[in-house]
């Protein structure tokens, strides 16, 4: 009984563009559940780093990335298929900018990790986390509390991709 209603959650990505420019301006993600319903979806936490790999020596960075997720999604209302959508507020665009001006010093890349949480038919509450820049992955929860730990620690030099010009000094002068 448990394994027929276990839900399944499917993570899928969309980028939009908005004009003829090509660049993309938004990146979608859509929660779909398949095999059981649940309720009370929410997404609980997100972490996002900018990685930065340095044309030099090849050496990679990661410095904390504040509200790249826009947690205030759109739920859809059911319990299976399409349960929830969220984006990522037009970082999109300030990535691309950022990554234009540094392009000199290195090739930057976003990852965001999120946790989510819903309550199964057996109205028992889960939590799953995963990974959904660059690629979309579930992840188990000791690399949640990793990552967790290792944000909090680098907290202190988090970064906003709407100050592009504050961050380029900032990535280049990183340690």
């Amino acid at each position: 009984m448990k394994l027929e209603n276990t839900p399944r959650i499917e993570i899928r990505k969309a980028q939009l563009q908005r004009d003829s420019s090509k660049i993309v301006n938004i990146t979608k993600w859509l929660v779909i559940n398949n095999n059981s319903k649940i309720s009370n979806f929410e997404i609980e936490k997100q972490f996002s780093y900018i990685n930065v790999v340095k044309r030099k020596n090849s050496k990679e960075i990661s410095i904390p990335l504040m509200e790249y997720i826009n947690l205030e999604g759109k739920s859809t209302g059911k319990s299976e298929g399409l349960v929830y959508e969220f984006n990522n507020a037009n970082c999109s665009e300030n990535e691309f900018l950022t990554r234009e001006k540094i392009w000199n010093y290195g090739y930057i890349y976003v990852k965001s990790f999120i946790a989510v949480s819903y309550d199964d038919v057996l109205t028992e509450k889960e939590t799953k986390y995963y990974q959904i820049t660059p690629i979309i992955q579930e992840i188990s929860k000791t690399e949640w509390e990793i990552i967790n730990t290792d944000w909090s620690n680098k907290s202190k030099d988090v970064i906003h991709l709407k100050d592009i010009e504050k961050n380029i000094q900032k990535i280049k002068n990183y340690r």
